[in-house]
């Protein structure tokens, strides 16, 4: 059986990265990803699904979990 894909949205917080969770949130698995985990948090609860979020430094090691 094959796991639906889930869509890593970096930067999430942006206005760039906001507008596209806002875009596929309705139909799309996300993960919230960005520094601020408080923006993550308040985004996610505005989203359809509330999607989950992680937290990860600019050089990306977190991306990797």
């Amino acid at each position: 059986m094959r796991a639906d894909p889930v869509i890593a949205v970096y930067g999430a917080t942006g206005v760039v990265g906001r507008r596209i969770c806002e875009a596929l949130a309705p139909g799309a698995a996300l993960r919230l990803v960005g520094r601020r985990r408080d923006a993550l948090d308040e985004l996610s609860r505005a989203l359809p699904g509330a999607p989950a979020t992680a937290v990860a430094a600019l050089d990306g090691g977190e991306l990797a979990r």
